[in-house]
């Protein structure tokens, strides 16, 4: 599983770029043009995205250090790898947003 980036403000998880830019299509409606134009390419499985605490096991919670303050609740970082591990993920979706 890889993940790829859409216009800086979506990652989606697919297993290729193809794979993901497809699934963007068919989830969002859009068009090959407008899918191109978003698509921004792989990144690292080291990238980091926020994480809130309840969707921490309880181990990691307890070993949580780096949290963050955003808007009165704090979020662990944690990892593309460590999410897509952790959360079993087989198909395509988007697995973080900057939208809230």
């Amino acid at each position: 599983m890889k993940v790829y980036n859409f216009d800086d403000t979506m990652w989606i998880a697919a297993g290729n770029e193809v794979e993901a830019k497809n699934f963007a299509k068919e989830e969002f409606g859009w068009g090959e043009l407008e899918t191109e134009e978003a698509f921004q390419g792989e990144v690292s499985l080291d990238e980091t995205m926020l994480i809130h605490p309840v969707d921490l096991p309880e181990g990691e919670l307890r070993m949580a250090q780096e949290m963050e303050l955003i808007s009165e609740s704090f979020y662990a970082r944690r990892s593309f790898k460590w999410v897509i591990e952790n959360n079993d993920i087989k198909e395509p979706c988007v697995i973080a947003s900057a939208e809230w």
